[in-house]
């Protein structure tokens, strides 16, 4: 198998290209390049779980709470795209109307080649932490002991140790993290 290198797949894609991969998977990348343009800091996306049991969403809700507190017009979501992740958007969506909320449905990385990612990622294990840049990663949550993908990350020098929390984690270990974000 090759190795494929992300950014130079990003660097050849033509500005028709972009326009053709967000057409194709169903999103206007002008609308997500307008988020991003109104805000002065750097911006992060949340990347939620597909939280399975009750007592993880409500302690992903609790840490995604303290997160957005810190920087509400800095911080978006990004549903996992399983549907057990609709009970932590359902909530987040009702105590925070004015939360952006990416597709569930389209792959992180669409966002990353069509110029419409923020600056940074954070939250749960997902192959999405595999196939983007490891300046764009602020923070993984490990979901088990057994996580899959850490083992690889920290290998290959995606994510360093002091980047990695767990939902036992206080929500007060993410402030230094989220206030990078504040200009």
């Amino acid at each position: 198998m090759k190795e494929k290198n992300i950014k130079k797949i990003k660097e050849h894609l033509t500005p028709k290209e972009k326009k053709q991969l967000a057409a194709l998977l169903g999103f206007d990348p002008e609308k997500y390049k307008n988020y991003l343009l109104k805000h002065k800091g750097k911006t992060a996306i949340y990347l939620s779980s597909a939280a399975f049991f009750e007592e993880d969403y409500l302690k992903e809700i609790e840490i995604f709470k303290k997160i957005y507190s810190i920087a509400p017009d800095l911080i978006y979501l990004k549903p996992h795209p399983f549907f057990s992740s609709e009970n932590i958007t359902k909530i987040l969506r009702n105590e925070y109307p004015n939360l952006i909320i990416y597709p569930a449905h389209i792959p992180i990385e669409a966002f990353y080649f069509t110029d419409t990612l923020p600056d940074y990622i954070m939250g749960y294990g997902s192959s999405s932490f595999l196939s983007l840049p490891r300046e764009k990663i602020l923070f993984y949550i490990k979901r088990t002991q057994t996580e899959s993908y850490l083992p690889f990350l920290i290998r290959s020098g995606l994510i360093r140790k002091e980047q990695i929390f767990d939902l036992k984690t206080d929500p007060d270990e993410f402030v230094p993290f989220i206030r990078r974000l504040k200009p």
